[in-house]
C-alpha cells in the first residue's frame, strides 16, 4: 500500500493485482490487520485510494 506512485508507471497492472489479491483474503486475515488498515484496504479496492 505505500509503494512509490512511480512504481504504477512502472508496472501499470500492480494495483489490479493488489486489488485481486486483497479481495481474496480471508476475514480472519483482515481483522488481524492493524487499526485502520482494514479501512484502507477497502479505500483501495474500492478505487478512491492509489498506491503511494
Amino acid at each position: 500500500m505505500n509503494a512509490p506512485a512511480s512504481s504504477s508507471s512502472l508496472l501499470p497492472d500492480l494495483g489490479a493485482r493488489l486489488r485481486a489479491v486483497i479481495t481474496t483474503l480471508p476475514e480472519a486475515a483482515v481483522a488481524d490487520l492493524p487499526h485502520g488498515a482494514a479501512k484502507e484496504l477497502g479505500r483501495f479496492v474500492a478505487g478512491t485510494e492509489t498506491l503511494r
